[in-house]
């Protein structure tokens, strides 16, 4: 993960779990993902309580933040997301993992952090997606054309060399 480069210059991604979550292999991988696809992660890791989420925030100043929830402690969850919310309002938090709908969108999520909820459901997809698939030991399978088909609905035709959906749509909130 450290040995990834990553644009001297670029805002990083914080990529964490909120307290109580302590399952961290889906989250870093996540965030090894997101490295590798030349974006700078900074990888905060499992039970992190929310004044350590607010601390990172005003540390790296992050193009966005992804919290994996893995356990049934939504609440500590939708604590944390609204404690960065007050604090940060601009900033794009996104919910990932088994637990995310647990975490009600009305209190995490206001709607003035999604400007289309489309492209909020797909972020999600995408890191529900990449998450099931690296817990399930199949991390070789998260190629371009198994995402677009998988993931964003593309036809069986659709071209992954050709067609940016995979590699710039799902991250255009952090570039």
């Amino acid at each position: 993960y450290e040995r990834l480069a990553v644009p001297v210059d670029a805002t990083p991604v914080l990529v964490g779990l909120p307290t109580g979550s302590r399952h961290e292999i889906g989250a870093f991988t996540f965030a090894l993902l997101l490295r590798q696809a030349g974006y700078d992660t900074v990888y905060l890791g499992p039970d992190l309580p929310t004044d350590s989420w607010l601390h990172a925030v005003d540390s790296y100043r992050p193009a966005a933040a992804v919290l994996s929830v893995l356990t049934d402690g939504h609440a500590e969850a939708s604590a944390t997301l609204r404690a960065l919310h007050a604090a940060h309002p601009a900033l794009p938090v996104f919910v990932g993992g088994p637990f995310a709908g647990e975490v009600p969108p009305d209190q995490t999520l206001p709607e003035i952090w999604i400007q289309d909820a489309a492209q909020f459901e797909r972020a999600r997809s995408l890191l529900s997606y990449i998450v099931t698939r690296a817990e399930a030991g199949e991390a070789d399978l998260l190629k371009g054309y198994a995402i677009a088909v998988d993931v964003f609905g593309k036809d069986s035709a659709f071209d992954a060399s050709t067609g940016l959906v995979t590699t710039i749509e799902p991250l255009s909130h952090v570039g």
